[in-house]
């Protein structure tokens, strides 16, 4: 008799979890075309989002999509994760550590005085 075997733990609740989110992300949807009718909701949801800076949210989706596309092609390559899904957080904060000393560096190049300043074009 074979033995059945089962998925990590961590597997599991981030399949129900990201479930859960489709689900919700589909619902939404839904109520949102189903309440056009009360366009007021709408802006009103819609003012607290549009607050948020456009760059800082690519930034993050950014960061999210790199650490997860690392991971995943780990996993096709079949690299042992130590911490299998939970390995996931470590190469987030390697990007964000990453990313946050690329910025610092290039705020410190952008403010010194030996910056390359753009040729002004006239026509």
């Amino acid at each position: 008799m074979s033995t059945v075997r089962q998925f990590a733990w961590s597997s599991r609740i981030l399949h129900w979890v990201m479930a859960a989110m489709l689900l919700a992300m589909l619902f939404i949807g839904v109520a949102m075309v189903g309440s056009l009718a009360d366009y007021h909701v709408l802006v009103a949801i819609h003012r607290p989002l549009a607050r948020v800076p456009e760059n800082t949210l690519k930034f993050g989706v950014g960061l999210l999509l790199s650490a997860f596309g690392v991971f995943w092609i780990g996993e096709g390559l079949g690299f042992p994760w130590p911490g299998e899904d939970l390995s996931l957080f470590a190469l987030l904060g390697g990007f964000v550590a990453v990313a946050a000393l690329a910025v610092a560096v290039a705020k410190r190049v952008a403010t010194s005085d030996d910056a390359v300043t753009p040729a002004r074009v006239t026509s």
